[in-house]
């Protein structure tokens, strides 16, 4: 349980204006190293029209302290973060794969993330993303807010816009970055893989925006129950703009698994690359705007690149690695929980953490007592 204050956020349907068109849920950052993906989350959908940010922090590098604190700078109340640290654990549990709570939660509780931030949202932001640091959402337009407008007023039910989640891989250039002017974020490097060289579970998941006030039950890439519509009793609906190439995510995965023996694969070279370039360059412009005349801008960041890739490393092997067991399908532990995760990291990068932010309300344990019951005495017993 958390301690929250209650805000009212039903609408007003008669009277009601957001303040926000679109706005960005971001999954909780953890044991979280580059720092330079932050500034391409921030300026790629600002270009594209967001104006909200929900920022949920667990543990990071002091590097990627200096960049949110700069965004929160540039951004002010727009920017909103949220501590989301580990369930509490006594020191003698933590990590133990049967004591310890935090072994069981997934990715640091990423569906209870989703629903605490589209509450959050709920008429605040008209349109919410789920989404992860290494998903690129690209309008053909360029501009998310507009695309979204549209299709609500062609779809007046719709509780959330489905769109295709394209697996794709971005090289890491990182050796050259020392600062944030020597960011480039190079997304005309960017290559997209033909659907044949994805996996089966990638290639069927999706990604969505949401109307917050309409969503009720839902995970990353699926929805399960929407609210009611109105005073009819059949939920809001979900549009699916499958194929769609005015909107879509590419899935950019940095990570370079086989450093000596890649895996061959096909790419999909009749992808439009050059949107892609076209947003590189108004994400450059925005930044070189953002960060003139400012200290930030050559803010020295190093070292950091062996430390990023080694943990980068350790965070992947534990998706099939954890608690001494090889994780498959008879063998389900929970992926990427942090108590199994933790104990895996090898670069011995000191992270900041989250403060508590959980309270412990079925707490069990044995206690000392002072006092006792009275006895009675007699002569007849």
């Amino acid at each position: 349980m958390r301690y929250a204050s209650l805000n009212d956020v039903r609408l007003h349907p008669t009277s009601h204006r957001y303040p926000h068109t679109l706005g960005v849920c971001l999954q909780p950052i953890f044991f979280f190293t580059d720092w330079t993906v932050i500034l391409q989350f921030f300026e790629s959908w600002i270009a594209q029209g967001a104006t909200k940010f929900y920022f949920y922090l667990h543990s990071y590098t002091w590097q990627t302290k200096k960049v949110l604190d700069f965004y929160k700078d540039s951004l002010g109340d727009n920017l909103e973060f949220i501590d989301w640290s580990d369930l509490p654990v006594h020191a003698r549990d933590k990590g133990s794969y049967d004591r310890d709570p935090n072994s069981r939660v997934f990715r640091h509780a990423a569906t209870a993330f989703m629903h605490d931030c589209m509450l959050r949202a709920r008429s605040h932001v008209k349109f919410v993303a789920n989404t992860d640091l290494d998903d690129l959402a690209v309008s053909s337009s360029l501009n998310i807010s507009d695309f979204l407008e549209n299709a609500s007023v062609r779809h007046s039910d719709a509780a959330q816009f489905k769109v295709d989640w394209i697996l794709s891989h971005q090289p890491q250039n990182w050796d050259p970055i020392k600062n944030p002017k020597d960011v480039n974020f190079d997304l005309q490097s960017v290559r997209v893989l033909k659907i044949a060289n994805i996996r089966y579970d990638y290639r069927v998941s999706k990604k969505m925006f949401h109307r917050p006030e309409r969503v009720m039950n839902f995970d990353m890439h699926s929805v399960y129950r929407n609210e009611l519509a109105g005073n009819r009793n059949q939920q809001y609906t979900t549009v699916e703009m499958f194929d769609n190439p005015d909107l879509y995510f590419l899935h950019l995965r940095r990570f370079e698994r086989h450093l000596l023996n890649p895996l061959p694969v096909e790419f999909n070279n009749n992808f439009n690359g050059s949107l892609l370039m076209k947003l590189n360059t108004r994400m450059l412009d925005q930044l070189a705007k953002r960060i003139d005349g400012t200290e930030f801008a050559e803010s020295p960041l190093t070292p950091w690149t062996m430390e990023a890739r080694q943990t980068m490393r350790d965070l992947e092997q534990c998706r099939r690695e954890a608690f001494g067991s090889i994780l498959d399908d008879q063998n389900q532990m929970c992926q990427q929980s942090s108590s199994g995760c933790e104990g895996m990291l090898t670069a011995g990068v000191p992270f900041i953490k989250a403060p508590q932010t959980w309270v412990n309300i079925a707490h069990k344990a044995l206690f000392n007592t002072y006092v006792e019951k009275t006895k009675k005495f007699s002569l007849f017993n």
